[in-house]
């Protein structure tokens, strides 16, 4: 007697779920844990040119509560204009860790660097962050949860940056509206 052709439907499925989007997604993490280790320039160049035209405009439309990625948002220090960049940061516990994958000459650390702050939106809300200070490996570990400590290790980064967040005062939180008029003008 001959099988069903849809005998094994249900796992045929699975098959090509792992084929077609398991597989991709392991060789992509592997490629990037090879580029951040090698430390190759012109490497790291094309994956970073590759990043920023292609794969940040679609990390940038993701839910930050479903993906690993937060979004900074900076403004540029010639143009003005604002800029929303996807990175990776971990919390401490009075800012955040950011790896500096590509090095200090990256445009979005640049832009930090020259205002002095910039806003997370991370899976627990939007931070305004301060004082931005790059840091080595040694401190960076200390400073995060022992997951991203873990995966900081694995890249094999040597150099993150830490920014402070910015403690909001009520009369920013209410916003210019609301402070108009209120006794403590006086």
């Amino acid at each position: 007697m001959a099988a069903r052709k849809d005998s094994g439907y249900p796992w045929r499925w699975v098959r090509r779920l792992v084929l077609w989007i398991c597989l991709p997604g392991v060789a992509l993490g592997a490629f990037y844990l090879l580029v951040f280790r090698l430390q190759a320039p012109r490497l790291n160049d094309a994956v970073r040119n590759f990043n920023k035209r292609i794969l940040n405009p679609v990390m940038v439309t993701l839910d930050r509560r479903r993906w690993y990625a937060a979004i900074l948002r900076h403004k540029g220090r010639r143009s003005g204009r604002e800029y929303a960049t996807p990175v990776t940061a971990q919390p401490t516990h009075d800012g955040f860790v950011i790896p500096l994958s590509y090095g200090e000459s990256v445009d979005w650390f640049k832009n930090v660097r020259a205002a002095g702050r910039c806003t997370i939106e991370a899976r627990d809300g939007t931070h305004t962050v301060v004082e931005p200070k790059v840091i080595d490996r040694a401190e960076a570990l200390g400073a995060v949860s022992p997951r991203a400590r873990a995966m900081f290790r694995l890249f094999g980064i040597k150099r993150y940056v830490k920014v402070r967040r910015f403690p909001e005062t009520p009369r920013e939180a209410a916003g210019p509206e609301e402070s108009i008029g209120s006794p403590e003008q006086d």
